[in-house]
């Protein structure tokens, strides 16, 4: 990325321009947009530079525990450059495709939607959908399927009734992270 400077006073002058990425989307806990470089620029009168900025993967990057390591995840990014953090002239945003797929690690703390879509849980899912009963919050427009989506699978055992197992989940726990 490329950006000119330039000094429109009388006297020799410096700046420091500053470049800001920020995560759109994130689904991990980031500061809102984080430094990632900066260069200081000495201007003669009516003097013009052009700055230029590489960034590389650890520019979008964030720790992740579970890998020990630092990842990138797939998604937009804006970039930001400006004078300070809150004099931010420019800004353009990006795409940026991670090459490492994360496999989800499932818990007991998972919800119901952290699994909807994975097959070996469908079953369980859809089990837990049709034996809520329909209330009259279905006809206020909500989705069931939402509601419940929220529910940890910790809970799954106390809300069945009876006809799914602490052992049952466990196992289902176990074949969810295996594939």
């Amino acid at each position: 990325m490329s950006i000119k400077v330039k000094n429109i006073g009388k006297r020799t002058g410096k700046e420091i321009v500053q470049l800001y990425v920020k995560e759109n989307n994130s689904s991990v806990i980031r500061p809102l947009k984080e430094l990632k470089a900066f260069k200081k620029v000495e201007l003669e009168p009516d003097e013009e530079k052009s700055v230029r900025f590489t960034l590389g993967k650890r520019a979008f990057a964030y720790y992740d525990v579970s890998l020990h390591d630092w990842h990138v995840k797939s998604g937009k990014f804006e970039i930001l450059v400006g004078k300070s953090s809150r004099d931010i002239l420019l800004n353009e945003t990006i795409s940026v495709e991670s090459t490492v797929k994360l496999k989800k690690k499932y818990t007991l703390d998972s919800t119901i939607a952290d699994v909807m879509h994975e097959p070996a849980a469908q079953a369980i899912v859809s089990m837990i959908i049709s034996s809520t009963e329909r209330s009259n919050t279905d006809s206020l427009g909500i989705d069931r399927e939402s509601v419940l989506g929220g529910i940890k699978l910790s809970s799954l055992v106390a809300i069945s009734q009876g006809k799914y197992t602490q052992m049952k989940l466990n196992n289902l726990i176990k074949s969810l992270n295996k594939n």
